[in-house]
């Protein structure tokens, strides 16, 4: 398997086929504690294909190595700048990525940084995203059911808000899981009857 491993390796590094290296950096996720964290964030990074990065951010949200979240928020960071200062939805679901694998990678860790952010991308996205949701309860699912949630947005937003409350009662490696349930559920429950 290490002679695989290798293969992958080099070929998410410099293979000249960009579907290789998105399918070799994707096969790296199974590798777990021996990925290659390094050449992952590499390509997720800066490779110039679109499918290479994406692959390489969610292999490392599989291998969930918590090495890897500071460059992924700094990364996180640098997009959203960005992104405010464009116009249109460019790179907006590589944003809607970093915020999925940022909520595997950093779990239960109530990291403010990246909180911060996730609660950035809310402000971006008035109208509500289910990743952003979901990744903001499971990297804080405290401070999640403790915020006022709002009622308005239409139908996307209640869908946002269903799936952050869905991911907090579905949360079982938190230290207060029945009670994040408990209350997700109750607060589901009110939502949907404002809505």
């Amino acid at each position: 398997t290490d002679k695989f491993k290798s293969e992958l390796e080099r070929m998410v590094s410099s293979d000249k086929e960009p579907l290789a290296r998105a399918n070799a950096a994707r096969a790296l996720a199974g590798f777990s504690e021996k990925a290659p964290i390094t050449i992952l964030l590499e390509a997720a990074f800066k490779d110039a294909d679109q499918r290479v990065r994406f692959n390489a951010l969610n292999a490392l949200g599989a291998i969930k190595n918590a090495d890897s979240g500071p460059p992924v928020i700094e990364r996180a960071e640098t997009l959203l700048r960005i992104y405010k200062k464009k116009t249109g939805n460019t790179g907006l679901n590589e944003l809607l990525t970093i915020s999925v694998v940022l909520g595997r990678i950093m779990e239960a860790s109530d990291n403010e940084r990246t909180v911060e952010f996730l609660k950035s991308m809310r402000k971006i996205l008035p109208s509500g995203a289910p990743e952003v949701e979901a990744a903001l309860v499971r990297v804080s699912p405290a401070a999640y059911m403790d915020q006022k949630i709002d009622s308005n947005g239409g139908w996307r937003k209640s869908a946002a808000v269903a799936a952050g409350l869905g991911t907090a009662s579905g949360l079982k490696e938190s230290k207060d899981a029945d009670k994040l349930k408990a209350m997700a559920e109750a607060s589901l429950r009110m939502y949907l009857t404002a809505v």
